[in-house]
């Protein structure tokens, strides 16, 4: 529903630059769904792995006296080191990808703000020229943040299908 809002309002503030900016609308969605999925499927694996382990650690806590008879307790602690170390490899894995994410999204938005004020000030100087342009400043950043909005949402939306 944001997205439609966002973009009814940018169309009706400015058509031309509204257009102009949605030929960033591809590399923002593709990169915002990207992101979210990968960090979703970060997610998952970190709680798979959290899982195994603690799993593992309350089936030797629960046979603690079994463990301590035949003194196996160093056993149980590599065993379970050794799934704590997993773990450890997949939260490192996820933080990697998300900060390369993070990048990824942070370099696109700010093309994206270049792009948005190049053309917004070309239409500035060529309404000021001919005497009836309709764009002025704070109409050219309006619509520059309601585009990036509505792209944003669907970017978000992409995970979930």
């Amino acid at each position: 529903m944001t997205m439609v809002l966002c973009y009814a309002a940018s169309f009706t503030w400015g058509w031309l630059f509204s257009l102009i900016l949605l030929a960033s609308f591809p590399v923002l969605a593709i990169i915002g769904g990207i992101y979210a999925s990968a960090m979703g499927d970060g997610t998952a694996d970190i709680m798979k792995e959290s899982a195994q382990s603690s799993g593992y650690a309350e089936q030797a806590l629960s046979a603690i006296k079994v463990v301590h008879t035949y003194g196996q307790e160093e056993l149980e602690e590599k065993n379970y080191k050794k799934y704590i170390d997993n773990m450890k490899k997949v939260g490192l894995k996820n933080k990697f990808y998300g900060a390369i994410g993070v990048g990824l999204m942070t370099s696109v938005i700010l093309a994206y703000y270049g792009y948005a004020f190049y053309f917004g000030g070309y239409l500035l100087q060529i309404g000021a020229e001919s005497g009836m342009g309709p764009y002025t400043g704070g109409l050219v950043f309006n619509i520059m943040l309601t585009v990036l909005m509505g792209t944003f949402m669907i970017g978000n939306a992409t995970s979930h299908f």
